[in-house]
Formats: structure tokens, sequence, C-alpha cells
């Protein structure tokens, strides 16, 4: 970034005075569809009834190849990342969804930064005399080393992992099939049974958003800028400060494992028809194969 390198005061120079400076500098997450709109697809190469598989590459790049089992996409792109998403999202998009504007989330207060990763590694300062300076003498620290930052916005996609190591949220990778999302969110029936109601697992091939970059802040309640330009308010019920969209976690798990979920039940806190928590805006995916 502007020549600068990654962790050093020159660094940390630029960022605060173009960024933070400039009112860039945010305790607000944004929601996953804002920032990231919707899946990459490529076709299924063997032809089953039009069945969609996320890739982390350009469609016209994608590597169509066939084994026994299906289709294998080229490896590497989460939803989570720009690689695997259509990038942030469009009026267009947004006009045409069949998801009311008022449900789609933007924006919410943000929970602090994974422990691992989200620690200042150097002060956020304006450097007198650095190269960005520009004539600028004044010396502040806008960040001090070693302050927890905050979350940018939440991850998209996930599951409930039920058999890793330990349980977690798992958020869903490339070459995945999504036909049965596609259905579920279309409102069919399928061998696995869907339906608002349906748990998010990998078994039953249907996902949730990753809600945990936001915090119930004030008082058990987040308060959220939806698509709209309104403000709703969701309580945080059972007290372990996230709003679960219907991840199945159990209650008779450690400490030590829901510090790893954040989610501590399967009490469902964001309904609905008040919070999309799907996939899906656009509707152009839901339609099958036609042609033999």
């Amino acid at each position: 970034m502007g020549g600068s390198t990654n962790a050093s005061p020159a660094r940390a120079d630029l960022i605060s005075r173009y960024f933070i400076q400039g009112g860039y500098n945010t305790n607000y997450a944004a929601g996953w569809h804002l920032v990231r709109s919707g899946l990459k697809f490529t076709r299924d190469p063997s032809g089953n009834d039009g069945l969609l598989y996320i890739t982390s590459t350009a469609i016209s790049d994608a590597p169509f190849q066939v084994s026994a089992t299906g289709p294998i996409i080229g490896a590497g792109g989460q939803a989570k990342g720009i690689g695997g998403s259509l990038g942030p999202l469009t009026a267009q998009v947004m006009d045409k969804s069949r998801i009311p504007s008022s449900n789609v989330a933007f924006m919410g207060c943000s929970t602090p930064g994974d422990i691992n990763e989200a620690v200042a590694p150097v002060a956020f300062a304006k450097v007198p005399g650095s190269v960005f300076a520009r004539g600028d003498v004044e010396n502040k620290v806008l960040i001090p080393s070693g302050a927890l930052l905050s979350e940018a916005f939440n991850d998209g996609p996930a599951y409930y992992n039920s058999l890793a190591a330990t349980p977690r949220i798992t958020l869903m990778n490339d070459a995945v099939n999504m036909r049965t999302q596609a259905n579920c969110e279309r409102g069919e029936p399928t061998t696995q049974g869907c339906g608002q109601a349906l748990n998010a697992t990998a078994a039953a091939g249907f996902y949730l958003q990753d809600t945990r970059d936001f915090l119930a802040l004030h008082q058990g309640s987040v308060n959220v800028l939806m698509a709209d330009g309104s403000v709703k308010g969701f309580s945080d019920t059972n007290g372990d400060g996230y709003l679960n969209p219907g991840f199945p976690v159990p209650t008779t798990l450690t400490e030590a494992q829901y510090l790893n979920i954040g989610y501590t039940s399967s009490l469902r806190e964001l309904s609905p028809d008040q919070m999309f928590n799907g996939v899906f805006l656009s509707d152009s995916f839901f339609k099958g194969q036609f042609e033999n």
C-alpha cells in the first residue's frame, strides 16, 4: 500500500492520515451480502440437472474436470473471500430481489476481532516528516499499539460442524453443490427436508449466514442498518452476546468449546421474516436445466 511495508510505521502513518483521520474507521461490521452480494459459480460439466458449484476462479478460467464422483472445481476460494464471490452488492441486484430490502442487513455493531489476528501490531499514528505527511508536522496517535480491533464484516455462508475435533461453525468452502440450498430458498421440499425451520448442517446441504461479527453491545441488543435505510434492533435472548440465525448448537458443550463457537444454543434469535440469512438474493440461480 503506497509502497509501505506491512506492519511498519510508514504503513501506520499512511492508514492514520488517509483512512482513520479521513473518517473511514468504524466499529461497525458489514453484512456479508453488502460486501459480497452472492457466490461465484461454475457450471457442472457433467450436465447433472444444472447443479451449481461454487468456485474460487473466474468462470472463464474454471478447470472443468470430471471424476467418478462428479466435477472437480479449482480449490482455494471460500465464500468469505472476493475470489469466491460476486463482489459488493449493487442497487440492480437488490431492486430485483425477492427479499425485501428491509430484511437485508447492511451494517451492525461489531464484535472484537479474533484474538490471534486483531491486535494492532504498531501504533496507528501520524509521524511528522514521513513521506505521507506532505507538510503536516502534527504528531498524533489515533490507535495505540496493542489495541484490540473490531471485525470488518460477517464471514458468509456456514454450517454447524459437529464432526470436527472441536465443534465449530465452519465456513462454506469451494466445490460445494448448492442445488439443495437453492431449492430450499425457493420453497421446494427436498429429501433432506427444508424450510425456514431447517438448521444449517453440512449433511442437510443447507447453509446460514455466520452472524457472529455482530455483537449485542446495547444491553443485550444489536442495532442493524438494513438495505432500505431503516434500523432494526435484535435481542440476544440467551445472553451469549451473539444472534443465532438457526445453527443447531447443543446446550451440552463445555465452556472451552463454546469459546470457539460463540453461540451457546440452537435458539433462533434472527427470525427469517426480520433478517434474511440465506444465500441467494438473486432468483436467477433457481432455474434448473430445461434442455436435454
